[in-house]
């Protein structure tokens, strides 16, 4: 029998790796990345940063950037966490629990957005309750989806019901999330809670659902059967579906999309002049700057985005039709 050996490195490789990258990090050799947080330069390697975070995980691998700026989070925070990422250490404390909480929600570290909860709850005072409150509000409107499924979501007051599904940033997917929820709230405890039913559904964007979830689901609830106010709110939203310009409330208002998209093209010409300039604004970095040529100049063509990519079809170049089809990649910029 043919004997095998096994070489194992000691536990602590990994960790001596890191601090190995950690020296190059400070020293800036060998970084492929430069965060750029108000001003605060952050040079790391990427591997590193995405083994840990999701986000940078995904922004690495949706975009070839080496300079990533990033705007409304502290920077000595981001900082922190970067230093994290690399030495395994985190000093939390009532200086800095507040700024790596918000900074740990961005870079989706959940371990250190714990972490930061569970020191905040031990330390909560009068000099820090505003802003925690603030860091919760915001992670109700954009983590909206899981905030419903957690048991402490029907243990609210109707009242805390009322100002999360009120507002206009809550990040869902559809209304019909909103419309469930509110829902199941009332179901949990429905002796006690169907008295609010009328003042909850009233946050509910009911024109914005679908005709036919309307009709075949919100029109047989039982619990909206009783309320008058509330057989008025589901007239509205069909008559709605008729006739959508004659039907102007903060019911027909659009939530935040989930999903912001991170750039918008500028693209074509005017009647008798067509152009191949492509104007691009970043959404993130809130700035313009010229994206590249399209091939053909091209005046009322049509445009569409499919998988990441943008596609000029037909169109009119000076004189003539045109039967091309241009592609655009914002990741290579051609």
């Amino acid at each position: 029998m043919q004997q095998r050996f096994i070489l194992s490195r000691s536990s602590d490789l990994k960790q001596r790796s890191l601090n190995f990258l950690n020296q190059l990090r400070t020293q800036n050799l060998l970084c492929d990345v430069t965060l750029v947080v108000n001003d605060i330069e952050i040079p790391a390697h990427k591997v590193i940063l995405a083994s840990d975070s999701p986000y940078f995980y995904t922004t690495f691998t949706e975009s070839r950037q080496d300079r990533i700026i990033r705007e409304r989070v502290d920077g000595h925070a981001v900082k922190l966490l970067i230093e994290y990422l690399y030495t395994s250490t985190l000093e939390i404390n009532k200086e800095n629990a507040v700024h790596l909480l918000t900074a740990a929600y961005l870079l989706e570290l959940t371990h250190v957005r714990d972490a930061c909860w569970d020191y905040l709850r031990t330390h909560l005072n009068a000099s820090n309750c505003l802003s925690i409150r603030d860091v919760a509000d915001m992670h109700g409107c954009k983590h909206f989806n899981e905030v419903i499924g957690f048991d402490e979501f029907l243990n609210l007051t109707h009242e805390k019901v009322i100002g999360l599904i009120s507002d206009d940033d809550i990040s869902v997917s559809s209304e019909e999330k909103v419309y469930e929820c509110v829902i199941n709230w009332l179901r949990y405890d429905k002796p006690q809670r169907q008295q609010h039913t009328a003042d909850l559904m009233q946050h509910v964007r009911l024109p914005l659902l679908a005709r036919k979830y309307i009709t075949q689901k919100v029109n047989k609830e039982p619990l909206l059967k009783r309320s008058i106010k509330c057989r008025d709110l589901i007239i509205e939203a069909l008559n709605y579906h008729l006739e959508p310009s004659e039907i102007t409330t903060v019911r027909t208002i659009p939530r935040k999309p989930v999903d912001l998209p991170r750039i918008l093209l500028v693209i074509g010409g005017r009647p008798l002049q067509a152009i191949r300039s492509v104007e691009c604004y970043d959404l993130r970095k809130e700035k313009w700057h010229l994206a590249a040529d399209m091939p053909f100049r091209r005046n009322k063509a049509s445009f569409a985005v499919l998988g990441k990519k943008v596609y000029a079809v037909g169109g009119i170049s000076r004189s003539s039709d045109l039967r091309t089809v241009d592609v655009y990649d914002p990741a290579t910029n051609r």
